[in-house]
């Protein structure tokens, strides 16, 4: 962290303009209404969360509340800086289950499911920022950060303890139709209140190939200590994804494609060679929303397997969270969603069904049924209430598992 501090400093500093002596007071003066003029937000978060393992025999139950408080500066000569404080705490079931907290944080209850959102105060958010134009942003310290839909980084917005990143990032849009992205992450500060020390690269460029559609060359260089936790390997990713929506007959029809390449860098002990593809097409018109979806994870005994461990896995592969880590022999996922957004009533709900086979040889994995449904206030605050119901397959080693949560979040 303080590497990274100093050196981001460094950088930033030299962005300064020279000012006079007879400016100084003039500058200061600014300085201190650029700090007056900063904006503070609070974000309340509460959620149960019921979990029955059929592997385990006691019913697992959460209810924490997360409050996140922070602050941004005014623009000083295109500088900003903000801070955020993150807070989550046990409303009265810290007892009926495991909370998968790093190292003092652990709860130490065994025989009851796992619901990671351990009780944590920490700083979430501390950075310096530099806005000179349109065309360049830098960010040094430590910060969210979320790449593309978060399939590889992504900040875990899910969990009540996001997941940050002591980071230098940076954002160019100085090339006509193309946004390059940018960051070098020193280290990741996990939902569980652990740390993963790294060194790496992540570059992503989003081009406008055209009016519709989007092309995104990748590459992502993921290279971590050889102390991280449960995992020694250290990747390399190479991809690109297409995005683009046609319209016809009234319908807007978003698509995606994506092809990847993983393997071995760092000092991954490990000969990896593992290649991950989607594709997904849905359909939206009026309130409603279709959407059918085939995703691969490679794997296999030979080569290895395809892992986005620093991404927010809970978006991907079912909100069940049985492949928060690839199966050895890889992953597939074919899944179709259905659902309806009432605009005027601020109301969406849908569901969703999900098929998971293998890529190479060994059993299937299984299959799930997720459901959600939400609700905006007038007064802004918002309900949500979904469930994830897996269902393995009977040469499956894992086990059937049902989950069901209902939360409120309000911000100001």
């Amino acid at each position: 962290m303080i590497r990274i501090l100093v050196a981001g400093c460094l950088l930033l500093v030299s962005f300064f303009p020279s000012v006079a002596a007879d400016k100084e007071e003039e500058k200061a003066t600014r300085l201190a209404e650029a700090l007056k003029n900063g904006t503070f937000k609070v974000d309340l978060r509460y959620r149960y969360e019921g979990v029955d393992d059929d592997g385990i025999a006691l019913r697992g139950e959460a209810s924490t509340l997360r409050t996140a408080i922070g602050y941004r500066s005014a623009s000083f000569h295109g500088f900003r800086a903000a801070f955020q404080v993150e807070h989550v705490t046990d409303v009265g079931l810290s007892s009926k289950h495991a909370n998968a907290g790093a190292g003092s944080l652990s709860n130490g209850v065994m025989g009851r499911p796992v619901i990671a959102d351990p009780e944590v105060t920490e700083v979430q958010q501390a950075y310096l920022e530099y806005r000179g134009d349109e065309d360049f942003g830098l960010a040094v310290g430590r910060q969210e950060i979320s790449v593309g839909d978060h399939r590889f980084i992504g900040s875990v917005p899910w969990r009540q303890n996001y997941q940050s990143f002591e980071a230098v990032r940076l954002d160019l849009k100085a090339i006509p139709r193309t946004k390059v992205l940018y960051a070098f992450l020193d280290r990741s500060n996990r939902i569980n209140g652990g740390e993963w020390d790294q060194e790496s690269h992540i570059l992503d460029v989003a081009i406008k190939a055209c009016k519709k559609g989007t092309v995104t060359p990748y590459y992502y260089v993921q290279d971590f200590d050889m102390q991280r936790s449960g995992l020694s390997a250290s990747t390399a990713t190479v991809g690109a994804r297409w995005e683009a929506t046609e319209e016809a007959g009234g319908w807007k029809i978003p698509y995606h494609l994506e092809y990847a390449q993983q393997s071995d860098a760092g000092d991954n002990p490990n000969d990896l060679d593992a290649n991950y593809h989607r594709v997904s097409v849905a359909g939206h018109r009026g309130g409603l929303r279709l959407k059918i979806a085939y995703e691969m994870l490679g794997g296999d005994l030979t080569d290895g397997k395809f892992e986005t461990p620093q991404a927010t896995l809970h978006k991907f592969n079912g909100w069940a969270d049985r492949f928060l880590r690839t199966p050895d022999n890889g992953l597939t996922d074919l899944a179709a969603t259905v659902g309806w957004v009432w605009s005027e009533r601020k109301v969406n709900a849908a569901l969703t069904f999900h098929q998971f086979g293998a890529d190479s040889a060994g059993p299937d994995h299984g299959s799930e049924f997720d459901g959600i449904v939400g609700w905006k206030s007038p007064w802004g605050q918002s309900f949500h209430a979904k469930f994830a119901v897996y269902r393995a397959d009977t040469l499956d080693t894992l086990e059937d598992v049902t989950k069901f949560w209902v939360w409120s979040g309000y911000s100001f």
